[in-house]
């Protein structure tokens, strides 16, 4: 705390209002007078500093549960439960829908997420997505092993809508080598298996899958990719794709270049080759990335020729085709996104392909959200619609029309338009948390406790109590600094700085103490001993002489008296500065003092003796 200062201004008796200034009025200035180092010093100790209300982290997890119902279209009711959030310490994702009609209650759509973030374990059910067999209903179970690795065990089975499908179970796993997946590999029951490879260095990128299945039908699938970023981040890029289902093969290959024209915009360049059975197609692609803020554009214009032979004839013919999509979002109120897709033959036949989305918030309890062709937005196939508003009570009422069903697949029967209205109620619910606990003592090097000192653990903190003790229960895992809070310490101590990091998992226990230093005084006197008694006498003090302490500085009152103030324990050196002595004296003594502070009581009696010089008598001889 520096030392403040006050300013006075002296004045003449008579009122400046009615009496004008005289000329010695007139040469009247302000002055400094600085305020005695006791007062400020009592004054800190004294004056309460208003704190802030300690965070603590929170005692409990919230769960959001929201339970609807109404009319589904091709059932006579339906049900839909979603809830988010977590229950000590896992997390949960649960969305199903529910309908009863003449097949009586049916699952339609639906799956639930467990994760533990510490544990590292993953459980889920429902509607569930594999790179072997593609969209499924079935469960699955992951969890962290050896090597960073996450083996997998799941059970995927039929499915409604879909005709010969089994029951099979899966399990996968990976060898990783250096942080890499060198082999992702999943193998089924029914024979069914898939393995990946992929090695991401800092500028290549190397990625191969095979996959052989064996339902619906046998067929193996090959890819291969390589890509390569050079200098100045111009990308060449490459792959190759084989699949082979009962008589038919297809192959695919492709080449591209992309180059960062500059940071919003970029353009890449693609060549590829496709060839069946049958057919035989050669493209070249340009395509453009444009960003700026809320603003995106993609455009990408092909052309090629496409071959093919069909029952001893061939034919051949060229194809254009361009793709634009531009959206633009601003904030969290709006957003609208227009695709386009054109394809031009040699005949001149042209096909378009356009669709709108847009989702706003019509007001702060009224959202909608909208995807349909244009212009011909009566097209209910490519239809989706939907329109939430908010009531009181936490109730809201939904309305939509479109393909209900996670997975937007022709044989599924759920996956045809349908028109759904819910009422929905949802409800906030207080669950159990977990976390680490933070606890120990803040105490001073003499390990003697230091009530009221604030901890800080990141964004929470808390006091200490009489015995000098804190603890943070339910942190949430992450990496922390605990620290002291300087300014909410007791007025006789200062902090150390040491800080300690740490990474806390929910089932951490640390115990780490924090050291506060107790602070006190520094007092001497700076003297002429004009009779060299080897004491100072009165009058003997010297005013205005400079004495460093470290970096700090002060000056000696009127008797030569001197202080430093708030000064931890330990050694310290007080100097006195020689060159802003005046011309009439010189050191007596030494002028740098080793001072051994110790946490009981001040340093007193630090003197400086200064000596008035001598001037030698010089005898000249007489002037002849």
């Amino acid at each position: 705390m520096r030392p403040s200062r006050k300013r006075w201004c002296v004045a003449a008796a008579t009122s400046a209002a009615l009496v004008p200034l005289s000329a010695s009025a007139q040469d009247l200035r302000t002055f400094t007078i600085p305020k005695p180092p006791e007062l400020i010093e009592h004054e800190r100790r004294t004056t309460p500093v208003e704190r802030e209300p300690a965070q603590l982290p929170a005692v409990r997890d919230r769960l959001r549960l929201s339970v609807g119902m109404g009319y589904v279209q091709a059932a006579d009711w339906g049900t839909e439960i979603a809830a988010g959030g977590a229950i000590k310490g896992v997390q949960l994702q649960s969305a199903a829908l529910l309908t009863r009609g003449a097949e009586g209650l049916l699952f339609d759509n639906g799956a639930l997420s467990l994760f533990d973030p510490d544990l590292k374990w993953r459980a889920e059910l429902g509607d569930v997505f594999s790179h072997l067999r593609g969209a499924s209903r079935g469960a699955r179970f992951s969890w962290s092993a050896a090597g960073r690795r996450q083996p997998a065990i799941s059970v995927y089975g039929p499915r409604r809508g879909l005709a010969n499908q089994s029951t099979v179970i899966s399990y996968r796993d990976q060898l990783v080598i250096a942080d890499q997946p060198i082999i992702d590999a999943e193998v089924a029951s029914d024979r069914s298996y898939l393995m990946r490879s992929r090695l991401a260095l800092r500028r290549v990128e190397l990625e191969g899958v095979y996959r052989a299945v064996r339902w619906p039908v046998r067929g193996r699938d090959v890819s291969l990719f390589a890509g390569y970023t050079m200098p100045g981040g111009v990308t060449i890029s490459g792959g190759l794709l084989r699949s082979t289902h009962l008589a038919e093969q297809n192959d695919w290959r492709t080449v591209a270049l992309r180059f960062p024209l500059s940071r919003h915009v970029s353009l890449s360049l693609e060549r590829t080759f496709t060839e069946t059975l049958q057919t035989r197609t050669t493209t070249s692609a340009a395509m453009a990335n444009v960003t700026a803020g809320g603003f995106r554009l993609f455009h990408r214009h092909q052309f090629g020729e496409f071959e093919r032979e069909y029952l001893g004839l061939s034919e051949s013919f060229e194809r254009q085709q361009t793709q634009s999509a531009v959206s633009y979002r601003a904030g969290a109120r709006f957003d609208v996104a227009l695709q386009i897709a054109s394809q031009r033959t040699e005949s001149g036949l042209v096909e378009q392909w356009e669709e709108l989305q847009a989702t706003s918030a019509l007001t702060r309890s009224t959202t909608l959200r909208v995807a349909a062709a244009v212009p011909d937005v009566t097209d209910a196939n490519r239809f989706r619609g939907l329109l939430r508003q908010e009531l009181p009570g936490q109730l809201a009422l939904n309305a939509e029309y479109g393909r209900l069903s996670a997975y937007q697949h022709g044989p599924f029967l759920s996956d045809r338009p349908r028109f759904k209205v819910m009422l929905t109620r949802s409800w906030n619910i207080g669950t159990p948390t977990r976390g680490a606990v933070v606890r120990g003592q803040v105490i001073d090097h003499t390990r003697r406790p230091v009530a009221g000192a604030r901890v800080k653990l990141g964004r929470y903190q808390v006091d200490t109590g009489s015995d000098g003790r804190y603890v943070f229960r339910n942190v949430p895992r992450g990496d922390y600094e605990l620290a002291l809070v300087p300014a909410y310490l007791p007025a006789d101590y200062a902090w150390d700085g040491r800080r300690v990091q740490l990474a806390l998992t929910a089932f951490t226990n640390v115990t780490a103490d924090l050291v506060a230093v107790p602070l006190n005084s520094i007092h001497g006197r700076v003297y002429v001993d004009r009779n060299r008694n080897g004491r100072f006498d009165p009058t003997e003090g010297l005013a205005r002489a400079v004495i460093y302490l470290g970096e700090r500085i002060t000056s000696a009152g009127d008797e030569g008296t001197f202080s430093f103030y708030n000064v931890s324990p330990g050694q310290h050196i007080v100097r006195l500065h020689g060159e802003k002595l005046p011309p009439d004296v010189e050191a007596g003594g030494p002028v740098e003092r080793l001072i051994e502070l110790e946490d009981g009581g001040p340093a007193t009696d630090v003197e400086f003796r200064l000596l008035p010089k001598v001037k030698p008598i010089i005898f000249q001889p007489p002037a002849p």
